[in-house]
């Protein structure tokens, strides 16, 4: 089954379960996030792209810090989306945020068809994130507990270039299922939520681990609208066939804060 299939029926599910509410307070956020990536990542193509000739195999493949190998380490914005809709118990979440960020770096062992020990490169990096849960929360005064499940789609986008202007380009994109708790404190004026979400699957060829952190402070000047700040945290740890040839090992995080204001309906 395609990844575009398994996010397809995913979603489907939590809007069947939601159909089941009888009453629905909404809450629509946009805002901005400054995030930096940071870890290790290594790549293997068989194939150079650019001469077609063999590159040599090896795997797992060496790996490249983002920052000083790369250069895409330093922090960048993105902007930040966040959807919710609550029934009482179920409680539905969507969040998405769009990440880029170029640089220049010089890698230390072997990048893809890129081969020499100090080659200067150039990379781009992009990521498109969403992140949708559907929990189940138990109230206890005005803090709650809510189990549930959640879809954390990615697509992500690795180019790296040398002086020669060989490209290595590596593509994951992937909806990854996973467990998620979420904590919620709601005053008057203020309200905090916070979701904890795990992820260890093989997922075709590709092993694979997420830990998704996404916490939020609101503060409310009017009952119908608030501001917000926060922080979000993931973290990608892979290992594997991105397409039964091209072989990825991957250490990464990706992280930052975010704020911005939203409605309540």
């Amino acid at each position: 089954m395609s990844s575009n299939r398994r996010l397809f029926l995913s979603l489907a599910a939590l809007l069947v379960a939601l159909s089941a509410c009888t009453s629905l307070d909404v809450t629509a956020q946009a805002g901005y996030a400054q995030m930096s990536l940071s870890g290790e990542v290594g790549y293997f193509e068989p194939v150079n792209s650019s001469t077609g000739g063999a590159t040599g195999a090896v795997n797992p493949p060496p790996l490249e810090d983002v920052d000083s190998g790369l250069g895409i380490g330093d922090s960048y914005g993105a902007p930040y989306l966040r959807a919710e809709v609550d029934c009482g118990v179920p409680v539905l979440t969507v969040s998405s945020f769009a990440y880029k960020a170029s640089g220049s770096g010089t890698i230390q062992d072997q990048f893809g068809g890129i081969t020499a020990d100090g080659t200067p490169v150039s990379s781009d990096f992009e990521v498109f994130d969403v992140k949708t849960t559907y929990v189940f929360e138990i109230p206890i005064g005005p803090v709650s507990i809510g189990p549930g499940i959640g879809i954390d789609y990615l697509d992500m986008k690795l180019r790296v270039r040398d002086n020669t202007l060989a490209d290595q380009t590596a593509n994951l994109s992937v909806p990854a299922p996973f467990g998620v708790v979420r904590g919620e404190v709601d005053l008057k004026w203020f309200h905090f939520v916070g979701e904890l979400g795990y992820m260890s699957a093989d997922i075709g060829d590709l092993e694979a681990r997420i830990v998704d952190v996404e916490a939020l402070l609101m503060v409310r000047p009017v009952r119908w609208a608030h501001l917000f700040a926060g922080y979000r945290s993931l973290v990608l740890d892979a290992k594997g066939s991105l397409d039964g040839s091209d072989f990825v090992n991957a250490d990464v995080t990706l992280s930052g804060f975010m704020f911005g204001g939203g409605f309540e309906f």
